[in-house]
């Protein structure tokens, strides 16, 4: 059932599928494409970040059945969906924040504030990407002298959406004790990055 252009851009299938919990991960990831889609057809950040909050308040209005759920292995869709809106709308503040502040003071201010966006922002967690940066260096994607280095040169630019500055050492220790579901994070996301390249 597709779109057919109203307010919302939830369409009747997806009002039955999110209130049934189906939390299914294509449809999950099939759900969070369109509303990405969206959102980037706004040019503006700040019309952007309107249009996002209006979807997250449409999506939040959406009725859901009480102990119904599709896969019990998965989070909860709404745990999901919620999870994905909190990452695009601080995604979304920080490129909005970056846009103003550097028009605030002279260029010599505002150097510092050049320095923070080199920082890559990653939605993934610490935990998450530790796994990443450990495989990549098993599997000698990235070559250095030890694993150490690598997490010590790589480290340091990456932040995330509740870690501005991250120990390169913690991450690296990190890698080392992974949790069940930063593993199921980290594959999932992995086979959406194949889906995305097998589109090219």
């Amino acid at each position: 059932m597709e779109y057919n252009g109203d307010a919302t851009l939830y369409t009747t299938l997806d009002e039955v599928l999110i209130r049934m919990n189906f939390n299914s991960k294509t449809y999950i990831y099939n759900l969070t494409q369109r509303i990405a889609a969206h959102i980037n057809s706004v040019e503006q950040p700040s019309e952007r970040m309107e249009c996002l909050l209006f979807d997250l308040k449409s999506f939040k209005q959406l009725h859901k059945k009480p102990g119904m759920i599709f896969l019990t292995q998965n989070a909860v869709l709404h745990k999901q969906v919620d999870n994905w809106f909190s990452q695009e709308i601080f995604y979304l503040e920080k490129k909005i924040h970056y846009a103003i502040v550097p028009l605030k003071g002279g260029e010599q201010k505002s150097a510092p504030k050049d320095k923070e966006k080199e920082k890559l922002l990653s939605i993934l967690s610490v935990d998450q990407m530790a796994l990443i940066l450990r495989a990549a260096d098993d599997l000698r994607i990235v070559m250095a002298r030890s694993l150490n280095s690598v997490f010590k040169n790589i480290v340091p630019f990456l932040s995330t959406p509740y870690q501005e500055n991250i120990s390169y050492d913690s991450m690296r220790s990190k890698s080392y004790s992974a949790e069940s579901r930063d593993k199921e994070i980290v594959t999932e996301t992995l086979q959406q990055m194949i889906k995305k390249i097998n589109e090219y």
